[in-house]
């Protein structure tokens, strides 16, 4: 990751807060304690994460949930022990993870670390459930198409499935995007 945004009204921990996320290998830290200058500065830098503070007077829910609006980022919020209701409130597709506040220097880092951490194996997993899903919704696509060729051939199932293997192949395109022609080309027809 190359751009980092920390939003948080205390100056002192976005200070702590920079020097850790550049330890941590970010190139570019950008500091703001307030959304409007969150929400410029992420229009204009594309940061990939944002590390913003849940209370007042960021409320960093809120603030997420606009800089999803613009981009796709990693959100860590940062959370004071007293907030619990605040943490319950929390949308799991605007937050990827927590960070406790006040955290004392020496532990930030690796706090910052697991939350970090917390992120990709998220994003990791949300990638492979797109996939996953992706390729059941293509399967169910295969075997509507496979039935509707053995409704209109009166074909048997592997006649069918045979029939379009070799039709994609033939073709050079997936099983996927043959079965897709063959439901658009019947929906057409009726």
């Amino acid at each position: 990751m190359h751009t980092a945004l920390v939003c948080d009204s205390d100056n002192v921990f976005r200070g702590q807060l920079k020097a850790t996320l550049l330890e941590l290998g970010f190139r570019t830290v950008l500091l703001c304690s307030s959304r409007d200058e969150a929400l410029a500065l992420t229009v204009e830098h594309l940061p990939q994460l944002a590390v913003l503070e849940a209370a007042a007077p960021i409320q960093g829910l809120t603030l997420a949930a606009r800089l999803q609006n613009h981009l796709a980022i990693m959100t860590l919020l940062m959370v004071r022990p007293a907030d619990r209701p605040l943490l319950k409130q929390a949308d799991t597709d605007q937050i990827d993870a927590f960070l406790a506040k006040p955290s004392l220097p020496s532990e930030l880092p690796l706090a910052v670390e697991l939350a970090l951490l917390t992120v990709q194996q998220c994003a990791g997993l949300k990638t492979e459930l797109q996939a996953t899903q992706r390729a059941l919704r293509e399967r169910k696509q295969v075997e509507q198409a496979k039935g509707l060729l053995m409704l209109r051939e009166r074909l048997t199932e592997e006649q069918a499935y045979r029939r379009m293997r070799s039709q994609a192949m033939a073709r050079r395109i997936s099983m996927a995007a043959l079965a897709e022609e063959l439901i658009n080309s019947t929906t057409n027809n009726r």
